[in-house]
């Protein structure tokens, strides 16, 4: 699949095999078009997963709707096995961008059989030293463009992630492990991405410096709970 009108715009998925199950008959003699698609099974898949400066992924272009005269639309279920995906991200904070990050023995699924609403859920690993594991569920709302997450990931290199985030000059994490487990929603507003998040990050033998501080503060261990754009610490 393209990431534009043409391969030379680059590739955005690349895959050893596919397998398409569908209704002969439906096909053929009912007219149903991409509806008589039961399930895609997508083997060894490489996908160029890009966020872009508004906000939007490139993965949305595969969701707008072709032009002439609608058809039926695609409402089975989509199965990915042993998947890499490289994830170039254009409004990651404290790094070069745009930021690359990679995640291998990636599994998962989507569904379309709601829409507008998709469904989908995925597990994979990152980088060494940046994500031991992670997995994801999500809903895509093609009305109103949001998504809503609910991400688990263990082994989280504390220091990349807050400097990938973006903290404030009043501190600086040098080492430490985060759990997470919270709940995402992204949504546009005014032509804009909005994020809201809540959920608990654990923390495990985490180090930093504040500015408060002379000497960096280590061994820091227990969890911060995000809730109402605030943090509360244990």
């Amino acid at each position: 699949i393209a990431s534009g009108k043409k391969l030379a715009a680059g590739k955005m998925v690349v895959a050893r095999r596919v397998i398409i199950r569908y209704d002969t008959r439906a096909l053929l003699f009912g007219g149903k078009g991409a509806q008589a698609v039961m399930a895609v099974e997508v083997l060894d898949p490489r996908v160029n997963l890009v966020r872009r400066k508004d906000g939007t992924f490139n993965v949305q272009d595969l969701l707008k709707h072709p032009l002439g005269p609608p058809g039926p639309p695609f409402m089975g279920q989509v199965t990915v096995t042993n998947g890499a995906v490289i994830f170039r991200d254009f409004l990651a904070r404290g790094t070069p961008l745009p930021a690359v990050n990679e995640f291998h023995a990636v599994n998962g699924s989507f569904d379309a059989g709601n829409q507008p609403l998709y469904t989908f859920n995925a597990s994979g690993r990152g980088e060494a030293n940046r994500l031991a594991n992670a997995q994801v569920v999500g809903v895509y709302d093609a009305r109103t463009k949001s998504v809503n997450l609910d991400i688990n990931a263990d082994r989280v290199s504390a220091a990349y992630s807050t400097g990938y985030l973006g903290l404030g000059r009043s501190i600086r994490v040098h080492g430490g492990t985060l759990r997470v487990a919270a709940g995402v929603r992204v949504r546009r507003v005014g032509g804009r991405s909005r994020m809201a998040a809540a959920g608990v990050i654990g923390v495990s033998n985490g180090s930093a410096s504040l500015s408060i501080f002379r000497e960096p503060v280590k061994g820091i261990n227990g969890n911060i709970a995000l809730a109402d754009q605030r943090l509360i610490l244990s």
